[in-house]
């Protein structure tokens, strides 16, 4: 198995549901809440556009370095979903009055909305803009576990006075007034080093500094009519992107409590989901990995309460799929150009087809080998016979087998019936090699009657591409179809033929391939054969 199926695998199949309380600044409403099958939502991550004015007051303009990443909620309010709050930064104006917050990202079931550039100071976190990101040396060396505690005015590490102050308010602060994400503690040279601090008279907290200057605002809505959860897996799934493009760990992640002491991101906070929102991100994080390593990853679901990117509708006790994963055949080829690989320790080009006794080895590892692949397809008409998959309609992507396969024998799109594919290059060389004569058997019916001009066409030799083609043997079935077996198979020659005739095809479906033959295959229906042991799938 390949290691992102391994991963996969690893993944915790448990999923759950939870009745939560979704929390807003105007009102709290009830949500039964259910996860998706694999904490992973199968989607492309998309974002829009919509940064903010330059002259806007709420778009600073100065640019800094990115060390956090936080995350905050927006309203209950139903309409006032993401493209809503992205207007609203945008314009400056909500509900008629001046904003002057902003945010970087803005996360809905609508989509994700950009707002702020990434390294630009945005006023989401509370902390005010004036303070840059600064660090107070404590001189204590880093141990195994680190306890921040305040006493007689200075925070302490591990019980060692690190002689930096806690904030000075109007009242003594102790333990219980710190934020409940704790202080920014950061490892230099095996030593502690402790963040700048400040009290929050509105949440009445010890809070961090740096938010607004070294964050990037993720707004996250929870409307009501939303779906919670696909909201969390949207904005993990961006904040994987901003943590692998900026290089960042995965303890920059932090709430909006961090940095102003407020309960924010109340519904996650409250409903005890932050964990389980980091692993979301962590997952996110290692499939982007995978990715990035040329691996396209698919979900197929196999019952009707799951929605393609795993999100599951009803009955979470019912739930059957499967994961598919490809290599990326560009990647394979960047490598092959590049020297990168070994074939029994030599360089071959692009054109060598890959026998099964050959020992592969890329960067000097030797692979593991794939198994060839054989498969019997009934192509319908509107499938294209192409690897390309940004074609629409693509043979690849309509029978997403969990292996890279090419098509055996192409058929116009037009056309139907058999197909065979495999990954196999010689016994693909075998059947289509013109030297090989193997036949190709058609039922064609036609738009006029057959007569004997169409006949004399049928028979007759064609050039086509500056090659004349073989005999045919031709069977008539009635006046409106005939039975045809090729040894070439030319590109469009059944159709060439029959227009020389003065006729046009109306359907053409392919019936055998050599010794394989459609017989009683259904549209779309896939047989995988091997020495004999056939199996629809």
């Amino acid at each position: 198995m390949n290691k992102v199926l391994e991963y996969f695998k690893s993944l915790s199949k448990d999923v759950f549901t939870k009745d939560i309380t979704v929390y807003g600044y105007e009102s709290n409403y009830p949500y039964h809440l259910i996860s998706s099958i694999l904490p992973y939502l199968f989607s492309n991550l998309e974002i829009k556009e919509n940064l903010a004015l330059k002259s806007n007051s709420n778009r600073d303009g100065r640019i800094k370095e990115k060390k956090y990443l936080i995350h905050d909620t927006g309203d209950t309010t139903r309409e006032r979903n993401a493209a809503y709050w992205s207007h609203v930064v945008k314009t400056q104006m909500h509900s008629d009055m001046q904003y002057h917050a902003s945010f970087q990202y803005v996360v809905g079931n609508d989509g994700i909305y950009h707002n702020i550039p990434d390294n630009e100071i945005a006023y989401h976190a509370g902390d005010g803009t004036q303070f840059d990101y600064k660090l107070y040396y404590t001189g204590i060396k880093k141990q195994r576990d680190c306890k921040v505690t305040i006493k007689k005015g200075y925070y302490y590490i591990n019980h060692q006075n690190t002689n930096v102050l806690v904030p000075s308010t109007s009242r003594p602060l102790f333990q219980s007034d710190i934020n409940d994400d704790g202080i920014l503690v950061v490892i230099k040279d095996d030593e502690y080093y402790l963040g700048e601090t400040y009290f929050n008279q509105t949440y009445q907290k010890i809070a961090n500094r740096g938010g607004n200057n070294n964050g990037i605002g993720i707004e996250i809505c929870v409307n009501q009519g939303d779906d919670i959860y696909l909201n969390y897996q949207l904005a993990s799934k961006l904040v994987a992107k901003l943590l692998d493009e900026y290089h960042l760990p995965l303890d920059s992640i932090k709430p909006h409590h961090f940095f102003s002491g407020k309960n924010c991101p109340q519904t996650l906070r409250e409903n005890h989901l932050w964990p389980h929102f980091i692993k979301l991100v962590k997952t996110e994080y290692d499939v982007l990995q995978f990715e990035k390593e040329g691996y396209q990853i698919q979900l197929v679901p196999l019952s009707d309460n799951i929605l393609k990117n795993g999100r599951i509708t009803s009955n979470p006790q019912k739930r059957q799929y499967k994961i598919i994963t490809k290599k990326d055949k560009s990647q394979v080829q960047d490598l092959i150009k590049q020297k990168r690989v070994l074939v029994n320790h030599h360089y071959y080009p692009l054109s060598y087809i890959v026998k099964e006794s050959d020992i592969i080895r890329v960067d000097g590892m030797v692979l593991s080998k794939v198994p060839y692949v054989y498969y019997l397809y009934h192509k319908p008409v509107g499938i294209v016979c192409t690897n390309n998959l940004n074609i629409k309609n693509n043979i690849i992507k309509q029978v997403n087998l969990p292996y890279r396969v090419f098509c055996v024998g192409r058929l116009d799109k037009e056309s139907s019936g058999l197909i065979i594919l495999t990954n196999d290059g010689v016994f693909a060389n075998d059947l289509i090699n013109a030297d090989k004569n193997v036949e190709k058997e058609y039922i064609v019916t036609l738009e006029k009657p057959i007569d004997q001009k169409l006949l004399e066409s049928l028979k007759t030799p064609i050039t086509i591409r500056n090659k004349i083609t073989k005999e045919t043997r031709v069977k008539i079935i009635n006046n409106y179809s005939f039975q045809i077996i090729l040894t070439d198979g030319k590109y469009h020659q059944i159709r060439r033929l029959v227009i020389r005739g003065e006729n046009k095809v109306k359907t053409l479906k392919r019936i055998r391939i050599g010794k394989y033959k459609l017989n009683g295959l259904k549209e779309n229906e896939i047989l995988k054969f091997n020495g004999g042991n056939d199996e629809k799938i």
